[in-house]
């Protein structure tokens, strides 16, 4: 990716990334963000490339995905989502205004956790993303949930559309990783939950 090239040499801080692209926590603590800047197709298509959509959708229309960070300090990031719905979401850095955790990316708007969900989000020292949704820790090892548990990932049997409020679970922990559509937790003694 040309984006890439111009970072060799850069002191990077932390790095994600997601199905099209991804982003860089820069050591002076802003964020660079790359990715294909357009996919195509509609319906069951799945948002193919240019080439694919001429093979095989009826319809190609144009989806622009281009991941573009907001402006400030942060600390901590973490990319996720699928196809024309990838997303890069991180922490701000103290004395930052707004929510703890923004949000980009997601042109499909389906994926990214939402303002109104982030709102009153606690600070994260550790953050993951998986398909529509992002996982955090606290410094404390707390557990948080944001974003929607479409296929499960939190035993919830919920359907796709279900919108998760923020949610938590017993720790501490001090291991998050979530998968496209999984989550699992470390706890202190080493023991796992899913």
């Amino acid at each position: 990716v040309s984006e890439c090239s111009a970072l060799v040499g850069t002191a990077v801080l932390d790095m994600s990334v997601s199905f099209w692209g991804g982003s860089i926590l820069k050591d002076d603590n802003s964020i660079v963000s790359w990715s294909q800047e357009t996919v195509y197709g509609s319906g069951s298509c799945f948002r193919p490339t240019a080439d694919e959509c001429a093979d095989k959708c009826s319809s190609c229309n144009a989806v622009d995905i281009s991941l573009t960070p907001p402006s400030g300090s942060y600390e901590i990031l973490a990319c996720g989502g699928k196809r024309a719905g990838h997303f890069c979401c991180a922490a701000r850095a103290e004395g930052e205004v707004g929510d703890a955790i923004a949000c980009w990316g997601d042109a499909m708007g389906t994926y990214t956790p939402t303002t109104a969900q982030l709102s009153g989000a606690i600070k994260p020292y550790q953050m993951s993303a998986g398909c529509d949704f992002i996982c955090t820790l606290t410094s404390e090892g707390v557990f948080n949930f944001y974003g929607y548990s479409s296929n499960g990932e939190l035993g919830s049997n919920s359907h796709p559309d279900t919108v998760m409020p923020p949610m938590s679970a017993n720790g501490p922990f001090k291991q998050a990783a979530c998968g496209t559509f999984a989550v699992y937790l470390v706890d202190y003694s080493g023991a796992v939950t899913a």
